[in-house]
């Protein structure tokens, strides 16, 4: 699937298992002139990986980067490329 310039993509992660409510992450990313519709292979995530408790979701793109996010931070904890 690839998102255009300005779309959100939403992936829901089902913690009922918890006792804590249900995580929600929300994937949203512009870089750049808005105008441009053109994607490159490091704009296309390819693969998304949730830990077992919902603390942290690991995103790879086609480019070969994987960015690792805490659920309760905005900022990336560490990036492979």
């Amino acid at each position: 699937m690839v998102t255009e310039v300005g779309e959100r993509s939403t992936i829901s992660m089902d913690t009922s298992e918890s006792r804590e409510p249900a995580i929600q992450w929300r994937f949203a990313q512009v870089k750049g002139d808005n105008k441009k519709r053109t994607s490159s292979k490091d704009d296309v995530i390819s693969c998304v990986e949730f830990s077992h408790d919902g603390e942290y979701i690991a995103v790879g793109d086609e480019g070969g980067r994987v960015v690792v996010f805490r659920r309760d931070q905005s900022v990336c904890l560490l990036a492979f490329v």
